[in-house]
């Protein structure tokens, strides 16, 4: 997302913004085009036919889907800032859909929840690193103790859907930060997933609960 506080219907431009998301720089005539696709969107939805709303969300989600990384950057604000619960889950639902639409990301090592005392908190043993994989690139290696990802606690985790859920929340080549044990020492690495093509379905409840992990961390 952005680092831009913005009010629905009376939004104000900064001078230049870096997408937190690609790290690239948006001009703001391009914040203020999408702004007002999202906003002429909303207004469609407000209205009480049908054919109207429904033609609103396949212009929007063609539009979104060729500036797919731009609105990924506003619609968590959006979606924060939504007027009411239809508009919100209609949002939701474009965001899931392009969220998901790249594909999902691939880490390549297998692993087992484990509990210990070692750091009083639970963590993923890892079994097995794939050769050539991103995990292998990113140092990680079979006997590691991964504690934590992006900041999020492993141990809380006890369902393995949750576990599935906040690995499949990142993006395909975007940083993941990964504090580990080796051998007792604390490390943290960096690993950039790779894509892998296997589409999931946005209304799954796996990739539902992925989705509200990363809308979380888009928003303030």
């Amino acid at each position: 997302m952005f680092t831009v506080s913005s009010v629905m219907k009376n939004l104000l431009l900064p001078l230049c913004v870096v997408s937190l998301t690609t790290g690239e720089l948006r001009e703001p005539e391009q914040i203020k085009e999408a702004q007002e696709e999202i906003q002429k969107f909303i207004t469609a939805l407000e209205s009480d036919e049908f054919i109207i709303r429904h033609e609103a969300g396949k212009k929007f989600l063609k539009w979104s889907s060729q500036h797919r990384t731009l609105i990924l950057d506003l619609l968590p604000n959006a979606i924060k800032k939504a007027p009411g619960p239809e508009e919100r889950a209609r949002l939701e639902h474009i965001a899931k859909t392009l969220y998901f639409s790249v594909g999902t990301p691939s880490y390549g090592f297998r692993f087992v929840k484990t509990e210990t005392t070692e750091v009083q908190q639970g963590g993923l043993t890892v079994l097995s690193v794939t050769e050539g994989a991103a995990a292998e690139r990113g140092g990680l290696l079979a006997g590691d103790l991964v504690i934590e990802l992006n900041s999020i606690k492993i141990a809380p985790l006890h369902d393995q859907e949750d576990i599935a859920s906040l690995f499949l929340s990142q993006s395909p080549g975007e940083k993941v930060k990964l504090h580990i044990l080796r051998k007792g020492k604390a490390l943290i690495l960096n690993i950039r997933p790779d894509k892998k093509k296997t589409l999931v379905d946005p209304d799954s409840p796996q990739a539902q609960k992925a989705f509200l992990i990363w809308l979380k961390s888009q928003t303030p």
